[in-house]
């Protein structure tokens, strides 16, 4: 939590954080801890300046601001013993204060979808979202800079707008950034079609049409088109080309496209569509190959399709699919 409201304080939560720490904010053990930092800031900042602070001014402001309970504060401590700790709940009122008001006045749009469901979500800049299945998005609202939150898989079609910033006539329009923040790495955009899958072992971004950087810790890459770029689990990512990105992204149309795709690939694909996990009889079926377009609409038609392709069987033991040679 320490970690958090660090990041808290300097900007970088998103929406569902952000509220996270509010929260614990509230309680007796986070005004303590969020005081402790406050008080360490204060520290450092008296170090650096030779100005000492106007204690009764301070106490003053904060007594006419503040109910003091007579019950459990029957006891005046001097102000100097304690200024730290009173500069910090200022701190933290006007930080509760502050979030609060814009909180409440931009409150993110959450979309979520179950397993073998998707959704397509229209901005209000005409930009297009496709959500995969068991997926979650949010979406920041009234923001110079537009920026969504994924856990999952989505395909974005952005449309560029322009900054209002009274550029004059003559100069270069500056663009409105659209910015998707995942787990590991942030993608920055300003107007193209592109996929980005974030799912708890993989992050990869493909790129359809237009340009995008990618920001990963302190690397930053620019992708062109028929790029697929992937953070390994070093944290270093890799970029590769292909010769048709919409492959990784037919299943906006209920369709998976494979090129000698093994069943273990697939499988993996199932696992997040419909939430179903994989068991091969052994390594030989695991390593079957398939060539071709294959149905996402419902589970049962793809295990069809599949067992007549390869000429085996599958069975559904509870949430398990098991792969086996046919009898």
């Amino acid at each position: 939590m320490h970690e958090l409201i660090l990041k808290y304080l300097n900007n970088q939560c998103s929406p569902t954080e952000a509220d996270q720490v509010l929260s614990y904010l509230q309680t007796p053990a986070g005004q303590r801890h969020l005081e402790k930092i406050m008080a360490e800031e204060a520290n450092n900042l008296n170090q650096v300046t030779d100005r000492e602070p106007d204690y009764d001014q301070i106490f003053s402001k904060i007594h006419s601001e503040i109910a003091v309970d007579s019950a459990t504060n029957s006891k005046v401590v001097p102000l100097y013993r304690r200024w730290y700790s009173i500069v910090a709940a200022v701190s933290a009122l006007l930080l509760a204060a502050t979030w609060l008001f814009l909180f409440q006045s931009a409150q993110p749009d959450l979309y979520q979808t179950t397993y073998g469901e998707t959704q397509t979500i229209e901005l209000g800049d005409g930009s297009l979202i496709t959500l995969n299945a068991n997926s979650t998005l949010e979406v920041a609202t009234n923001r110079e800079i537009r920026e969504v939150w994924l856990q999952g898989e989505a395909f974005f079609e952005i449309e560029e707008v322009v900054l209002d910033n009274g550029t004059q006539e003559g100069e270069e329009s500056e663009l409105v950034k659209f910015i998707v923040h995942t787990q590991e790495l942030d993608v920055v955009v300003v107007g193209t079609s592109f996929n980005v899958q974030n799912w708890d072992d993989k992050t990869q971004v493909v790129l359809n049409s237009g340009k995008v950087w990618l920001e990963a810790d302190t690397e930053k890459l620019v992708m062109e088109p028929g790029e697929v770029a992937e953070l390994t689990e070093q944290g270093k990512v890799i970029k590769t080309s292909v010769t048709n990105p919409d492959v990784y992204s037919a299943w906006k149309e209920n369709k998976l496209l494979c090129r000698n795709t093994t069943l273990e690939e697939i499988a993996e694909v199932i696992y997040h569509r419909f939430g179903y996990s994989s068991e091969f009889e052994n390594d030989t079926i695991k390593s079957l190959s398939i060539t071709g377009t294959l149905p996402l609409h419902q589970l049962t038609l793809l295990t069809e399709a599949l067992q007549e392709s390869l000429n085996i069987n599958i069975r559904s033991d509870s949430q398990t699919l098991v792969f086996e040679k046919q009898e």
